[in-house]
């Protein structure tokens, strides 16, 4: 099954509502920082909705049969259903779907808060295209965090946090992700989003291999490190890199046995500790800050872009230089809970290019 972490469809309120230039029966409504095209009308400011953010694959049912003709998709394992992507409607982009709470007269919504996940309750799934060649196995690490960073748009508290703190920006590999752990007892064990990699003639293995990454690995005796980052190149989401093979980066660097984030500020004392600089390479780092101070609309701005020697690039990561003790303070403070901290931000452009 497809990763199910993301709050795909929640109880949200419209925060704006605004006219579209030259647009008779069209609107636009703001729910939390993403714009949703809606008819003209149909809501008020305040109003409460459900809110499905894009890459929603959406039951087939009579209540949606509106998006039929542009959303309907049947693909293997999924089956049916709706899929929702950004689109643009009279010049102006749109994000998501709003549908009224009385649509679901069988969960009476209107008892939940705002900001509940009814992901679940609704019957939504990730929409994502699932291998299914049989190379995948078991679950995920059982310690190490899945990838899966939120988009700024579903949670601004993310840049108001960050506001005035040490941060960096790397570039969104438009690939697969793909996890790689050195275990303490000296195994190597590979995972994609969801799943174990078996080790065997397939080309993630074989790519690894030829990188020289598993031998380095393997000269580490007792040592307990994991890399996540993204193999992309030849049939991996159209290579839109244009590469000639396949090749990984790593934007993480994990503790497999705690699950514990090295600092970004440490990782090229951590590659040299272990002799590992000359075939682990980072992902681009396209800034390094001592005060962050974007807004949301900068951060889509500075998303537009390039891959180099390539089309547009997919989007960008924002994370502390020093996520524990950054996270640390936050729980001190009472203003976070969690021990991560990481966003991203999609380039517009290349949802739209690439239908997404």
């Amino acid at each position: 099954m497809p990763n199910q972490n993301r709050k795909l469809a929640t109880i949200q309120t419209i925060k704006d509502i605004q006219p579209i230039p030259d647009a008779d029966a069209i609107e636009v409504a703001k729910v939390m920082g993403w714009e949703v095209v809606i008819k003209k009308n149909e809501y008020k400011v305040s109003d409460k909705v459900v809110y499905f953010e894009i890459d929603s694959y959406l039951p087939r049912e009579p209540r949606y049969e509106f998006l039929e003709k542009a959303c309907l998709r049947n693909i293997p394992i999924l089956g049916e259903g709706l899929r929702l992507k950004t689109i643009k409607l009279r010049g102006q982009i749109s994000q998501g779907l709003l549908m009224p709470l009385s649509a679901y007269p069988e969960h009476n919504l209107s008892k939940l808060e705002v900001g509940t996940d009814v992901t679940e309750l609704l019957g939504v799934r990730l929409f994502e295209i699932i291998d299914s060649n049989g190379q995948t196995v078991s679950k995920f690490h059982p310690v190490i965090s899945k990838t899966d960073e939120i988009r700024a748009q579903s949670d601004e508290r993310y840049i108001d946090l960050l506001q005035g703190h040490p941060y960096y920006i790397t570039e969104k590999i438009d690939g697969s992700s793909l996890t790689i752990s050195k275990e303490t007892d000296d195994t190597i064990r590979v995972f994609s989003r969801n799943q174990e990699v078996l080790d065997g003639k397939n080309e993630i293995w074989i790519t690894l291999r030829t990188m020289g990454i598993i031998d380095k690995l393997s000269e580490l005796k007792g040592v307990g490190i994991a890399f996540q980052g993204e193999i992309y190149g030849p049939g991996i989401q159209k290579n839109r890199l244009k590469m000639s093979k396949l090749d990984w980066r790593f934007f993480n660097i994990i503790n497999p046995e705690t699950n514990e984030r090295y600092a970004f500020e440490d990782w090229d004392s951590i590659l040299k500790k272990y002799n590992l600089s000359d075939v682990i390479k980072s992902v681009k780092v396209l800034e390094v800050g001592d005060s962050f101070n974007y807004t949301l609309d900068e951060l889509q701005e500075f998303s537009n872009g390039n891959y180099d020697g390539a089309g547009q690039r997919e989007g960008i990561v924002i994370r502390p230089t020093n996520e524990k003790a950054f996270t640390d303070e936050l729980r001190k403070l009472r203003k976070w809970k969690d021990t991560r901290f990481s966003f991203k931000v999609i380039n517009n452009k290349y949802l739209l290019k690439h239908g997404e």
